[in-house]
């Protein structure tokens, strides 16, 4: 079912290593011709533009072949028309989003003339019934229904987002859907329907702006510029592949007849907003200034009706308060980011047309290296040159038939790190070994300056589709179409400077706050610990390569009953440095759907639909056989006299360790002949019914389960491998696979609704209420995307029950709440005023008592059938996973616009928004540290039965472990 259409800047992500003992406007021009020259059928993914279709009929009900339809609107260059049928069946295709007038003409018979809406991805029904001719034009106000197709999205446009006081970046956005969370383990990322946060599609210009890694968005955009933002949750078509989550589709404007433009400040100030109990607690106070970032936009034609252009531009440059968890230490996260747009639209003929769009966003920021950072010591600056540039076509073939293609290339180049090579000024990492601590970065800086890292994207792709009708099978709307899509990842993922990682914990007083030295320095204490020494493959390269073919029909059987019926294949190989090949595989994923319009009117409808989803090829498993961005390790003990401090020289002489542990990837790391991506299994049902001519509701089952889950086995039957260089050491080998062992499960209700009070006042919403979001296997962390678990490594010693147990995910949220008004207040010639409220209402999420690092116990040990490496340290489990919840909470988020057109369409304007208008500051998250008992009962297996809660359990040692304060922020304007 369709749904009703109602920023912060990222950091580049990064993924530490510890936990893993783990020239563009020259190719376009090259490529314009293969684009213009494709000729046959042949995939693409993100759609960009909507479809009017419909039945023509005279007064009896019978059908009117030879109908000319012809649609116009001020966002299409020229006019757009189509005839109807032997069956009365139109279709006008890549109609781009925008307000349509729509006039049908016959010979002999009254011309109609309707004005529909066409959103994006959107297929809008439009009937007409023309009757005799008596030499007049009726015209008629039409809209689309919202049940009208199987799958589950939802659309925002520009003007949705203006009236509401909702952040501008996309994920925020994407928020306001329902059946996804932003309860993620990285920034940027959104949960869908229980998926990994990694595994989602960001589509901009309908081509791919993902970070290769994170899966998170590049910031390839610019708000003003963005004209509507479709999210796909389920039910997803054929014509979208490589995820396993959901689609964010995203419309850009693209300039017009008529010139138009906006400039736009938005103004921030850290004093506008109220402080929370942890900024309180340690005396962090806010500074009064104001930071303002700027927009500007201007679009317009060149030729009327054959070329138009659109730039944007954005600027930004500020500082923005931060703090160091733990220690509550402040600093000023200072960030200069410039972006700018262009766009060409031209219509060589009638119904063909070109775009060429080029997208820049350079960043630099001074920033730590991670929230769970604790040290100001670790502050470094970062560079993120990145763009995009795309090329399309599409062109009407006959009167039914549409070819499109597109070609894009997006570059992502990151430096980031430290640059001292003093052993002493090398990253140390702590895991609760001999204090109750939780995992913190502290004392240098990680990641390594002298090692930049590119993430980039090539993508071809082209459809064709046909739309065919017969008395007896009804209408078909066809497409075709291939893809070429290749990842492009270049660098060694160097973990420091010094090529040194330690794992020691920080001093602590009895209240567990850290301890600090002379020079205000963290202190770290040297007794049991480890040393990680990495050895990256600086400039290595891998390239993964997915190539898809597809079809999709769009099967209008009768006024009841309509099919969407749609089969995807991929084959997928990778290559990386040294000729290694990872992946080399392909999988067919069917897409179909049904719905059943009751009494063949809209009111009420019925939808059913089965999907399979097969997720992306994330590079983190694809270099798992390689190095690159996957350094070699060897792992070494401490064995020197115990000490503390920065100054305690034996725990800097390498010459106190000895090695435990190595992982040598292109040595000892396999993978499985026909390892595939995870495949996600999906059964919808819903039904919808119009509320009247006003409005609309419609509730959804959603039932998800994620199969052939990637796993890393280490056994005693793979044996083992002896690495010679640069040390002499047996290791295990290891091997990845695909495997049943690991299991996620995903049920929910999604219930929306929409209804138009009056002509100035709408409401809406929607509620997710999630029935189950278990598994045992989680798949991601905080800046580990797509890691394995420990479900498949040494079976003779691990204990499932104890060590990686089922429950609940930490996505797991029951209860999910977005509903919201606006009201329109006309001033007469004084302007108008816009008010919007937002209610949000958020479930605790779940989270597991859990010792992260609790050594192996003699008696696990005494089943080891003689592995070169057996583990040391383990996850222990005090009950179920996901056992215990956080807190629920609710804020309101308000916001008053005011505009006043001054003269030929100028209207300067000011919008104030109110984040948290009631000051929620509950404590919402906090520490979750607990050891186990080791003077308690214990297991068979010798795992202690109970825990002790860390000194911080409970406590919220972080700002956003709190609801954050009550914030205003104010932004000025004019459109024109």
């Amino acid at each position: 079912m369709k749904r009703l259409s109602w920023n912060r800047d990222r950091i580049h992500g990064e993924r530490p290593a510890w936990r893993q003992p783990l020239g563009l406007a020259a190719h376009l021009a090259l490529s314009t011709l293969a684009l213009l020259t494709i000729t046959a059928a042949v995939g693409a993914q993100g759609v960009q533009t909507g479809q009017l279709r419909g039945v023509v009929q005279d007064e009896n009900g019978a059908p009117l072949p030879g109908v000319s339809i012809t649609a116009e609107s001020a966002a299409l260059q020229g006019a757009r028309t189509a005839f109807s049928t032997s069956a009365g069946d139109y279709i006008l295709r890549a109609l781009p989003p925008g307000l349509y007038t729509v006039r049908f003409e016959l010979e002999g018979m009254d011309a109609l003339e309707r004005t529909v809406q066409v959103a994006v991805g959107a297929f809008t029904d439009l009937d007409a019934t023309l009757g005799l001719s008596v030499s007049e034009t009726i015209v008629v106000q039409a809209a689309a229904s919202p049940l009208d197709t199987s799958e589950i999205t939802y659309n925002i446009t520009q003007e949705d987002v203006d009236e509401q006081a909702v952040t501008r970046d996309l994920d925020s956005i994407a928020d306001l859907a329902p059946g996804l969370t932003l309860n993620t383990p990285n920034t940027n990322q959104i949960t869908v329907n229980g998926s990994f946060a990694y595994d989602n599609v960001w589509l901009m210009e309908g081509v791919e702006i993902n970070d290769n890694i994170f899966g998170s968005f590049d910031n390839l955009f610019i708000e003003d510029a963005i004209l509507e933002t479709q999210v796909l949750t389920s039910g997803i078509s054929a014509e979208y592949g490589r995820f396993s989550g959901g689609v964010v589709n995203v419309i850009t404007k693209s300039g017009g007849n008529e010139f138009a433009g906006s400039l736009r400040v938005d103004l921030t100030n850290n004093d506008w907003q109220e402080r929370n109990p942890f900024e309180v607690e340690n005396e962090i106070e806010r500074t009064d200034k104001t930071n303002d970032i700027w927009q500007g936009t201007l679009g317009g034609r060149i030729v009327r009706d054959r070329l138009w252009f659109f730039a944007a531009a954005r600027l930004r440059e500020t500082a923005d308060e931060d703090n160091f968890d733990i220690t509550g230490i402040g600093f000023d996260q200072v960030t200069e980011n410039d972006r700018f747009e262009g766009k060409l639209t031209a219509t060589p003929a009638t119904g063909h047309s070109i775009s060429l769009a080029y997208m820049e966003n350079d960043s630099e920021v001074l920033r730590k290296n991670f929230a769970f950072t604790i040290d100001p010591e670790t502050v470094f600056t970062q560079t993120s040159p990145n763009d995009l540039a795309v090329l399309r076509y599409h062109g009407t073939i006959g009167r039914n038939g549409l070819i499109e293609a597109h070609y894009s290339e997006k570059e992502q180049r990151t430096t980031r790190g430290g640059a001292s090579t003093d052993i002493r000024d090398s990253p140390f990492l702590s895991f609760g070994f001999v204090r109750p601590v939780a995992t913190q970065h502290y004392n240098g800086t990680y990641f390594d300056a002298n090692d930049p890292e590119n993430r980039d994207n090539e993508q071809l792709a082209a459809s064709y589709s046909l739309f065919h009708s017969s008395d007896t099978f009804g209408s078909h709307d066809l497409k075709f179409g291939v893809e070429d899509f290749t990842n492009i990842n270049v660098g060694g993922n160097s973990q420091s400077p010094t090529g040194l990682v330690f794992l020691f914990d920080y001093e602590i007083d009895a209240q567990g706050a850290p301890v600090f030295d002379a020079q205000g320095r963290l202190v770290p204490v040297f007794e049991l610990g480890f040393l990680n020494q990495w050895l990256p493959a600086r400039g290595s390269r891998l390239e993964t390569r997915t190539v898809t073919a597809f079809v999709n029909d769009r099967w209008q059987l009768n006024e009841h009953w309509a099919f969407n019926l749609g089969v995807r294949y991929e084959t997928v190989d990778s290559e990386a440095t040294g000729d290694i090949v990872a992946v080399d595989t392909d999988r067919v994923v069917p897409r179909l759907g049904a719905t059943y319009d009751l009494f063949a009117d809209g009111r009420y409808v019925f939808d059913a639909g089965y999907a399979e989803y097969s997720g992306g090829y994330n590079p983190n498993i694809v270099s798992s056989n390689s190095n690159v961005g996957n350094p070699s390790l060897i792992q070494y003990l401490y064995v020197g006299p115990p000490g503390s401090g920065r100054d305690f020289d034996p725990g800097f002489d390498l010459a106190n360790y000895v090695p435990v542990f190595a992982r040598f990837p292109s040595a000892n790391v396999f993978f499985d002949g026909d390892l595939k991506s995870p495949v996600t299994q999906e059964i919808t049902l819903g039904f919808g019914a119009r509320l009247g001519n006003r409005g609309f509701a419609e509730i959804n089952y959603v039932d998800r389960d994620t199969d052939d889950l990637i796993e890393n086995f280490i056994t005693f039957d793979l044996g083992r491998t002896t690495i010679t260089d640069p040390i002499t050491l047996q290791v295990d080998n290891q091997e990845l696979r695909n495997t049943d062992l690991a299991d996620r499960t995903y049920r929910a209700l999604q219930l929306s609704a929409s209804y138009r009070l009056s002509d100035r006042w709408d409401l809406a919403g929607n509620y997710t209420h999630q029935l189950e979001n278990e598994g045992n296997y989680v798949g991601e962390a905080t800046n580990q995307p797509a890691i394995q678990s420990s479900i498949g490594t040494y079976p003779e010693i691990l204990d499932p029950q104890r060590n990686f147990p089922f429950g609940r995910l930490p996505g797991f949220q029951r209860h999910k709440l977005r509903a919201w008004t606006s009201y329109v207040l006309p001033l007469g010639e004084l302007g108008n005023l816009t008010f919007g409220g937002l209610l949000n209402y958020d479930s605790g999420t779940s989270y597991s008592l859990v010792d992260t690092n609790f050594p192996v116990t003699a008696q696990q040990l005494a089943n080891d059938p003689g592995y070169a490496g057996p583990p040391t340290t383990a996850n222990v489990f005090f009950g179920e996973r996901g056992s215990q919840s956080f807190e629920d909470f609710t804020t309101i988020d308000l916001a008053v616009r005011y505009g006043l057109e001054v003269f030929g369409g100028v209207e300067p304007w000011v919008k104030v928004e109110v984040f948290n208008v009631l000051d929620e500051d509950k404590l919402i998250v906090w520490d979750t540290n607990v050891s186990a008992d080791t003077n308690g009962p214990t297991d068979s297996l010798g795992l202690p039965l109970q825990f002790i809660e860390g000194p911080n359990f409970g406590r919220g040692t972080q700002v956003n472990h709190y609801v954050q304060g009550r914030e205003l922020r104010l932004s000025l304007g004019i459109r024109f």
